[in-house]
């Protein structure tokens, strides 16, 4: 969590690109990769891919690290294509049968989930929430979502800090996790979380009024994208419109 919100920068080239021209050309890319069903787009996502993360100047390590959760989520799903596809057999395991249709879907969603992972990786970890938050509500978000995703960020560390507090204090008096009865404690425990979490809520809405919350403030002085933001954001722009052009052109019925 403290790796999202306060990123390790280094020097690279989207560690000083402009977060606005950052989101408008990763999500253009995220898109494409999304539409990619041709193997021969295939390989150059997989190329594309490689190339950003390269340029991102960011450790192998940590890019394992982000895919930890879901890559499990990403391997189960690819498993179920496998093995419960309809197609042409290839090879049986048992009850079990590999088709080439099933073969060729897996590849495909592995492929498009994990370039889309890692974009996603290098985005988050080369900007700084705050810009990230801040450079959406330039793009337009509502400033009531902003909002709510700094403060949920924010108010996570208070619920765990409260969360083993409150079970310290369980634990100092007997409670011990057995039986069926430690359902009913953990069900009252989540509750009383819930109610003073709502409760707090309520304190600093009403803290915040005072200090003229839900005000707009005035505009924002309009800091231009040089040079270098201008063509990396055109550059990212143009290979997502190739991308789906070609994807589209390979759906046309006899290519």
């Amino acid at each position: 969590m403290e790796t999202l919100i306060n990123p390790e920068l280094n020097n690279s080239t989207f560690c000083q690109w402009d977060p606005r021209a950052k989101i408008i050309a990763f999500s253009l890319l995220l898109f494409s990769f999304a539409m990619v069903k041709s193997l021969v787009l295939l390989i150059a996502m997989l190329l594309i891919c490689s190339i950003i993360f390269a340029f991102s100047g960011l450790p192998v390590k940590s890019l394992f690290q982000r895919w930890k959760i879901p890559a499990v989520l990403v391997l189960l799903m690819g498993l179920i294509l496998l093995f419960f596809s309809e197609g042409h057999p290839l090879l049986y395991l048992g009850p079990l049968e590999i088709t080439q249709e099933g073969l060729v879907a897996m590849l495909l969603m592995l492929s498009r989930l994990m370039c889309m992972l890692t974009l996603i990786a290098v985005l988050l970890a080369t900007t700084p929430l705050l810009l990230l938050i801040t450079a959406l509500r330039d793009l337009g978000l509502p400033g009531i979502l902003a909002d709510m995703i700094l403060f949920t960020l924010r108010y996570l560390y208070t619920l765990n800090d409260q969360l083993e507090q409150m079970k310290r204090a369980l634990t100092v008096r007997g409670f011990s996790a057995q039986g069926l009865s430690s359902y009913k404690q953990y069900a009252l425990l989540i509750g009383g979380i819930l109610v003073r979490s709502f409760e707090q809520s309520e304190r600093v809405y009403r803290a915040m009024a005072v200090r003229g919350y839900g005000f707009e403030p005035g505009p924002a002085p309009d800091n231009g994208w040089n040079l270098q933001d201008k063509a990396l954001c055109y550059s990212f722009s143009l290979l997502a419109f190739l991308i789906g052009s070609l994807q589209l052109y390979f759906n046309l019925p006899g290519v």
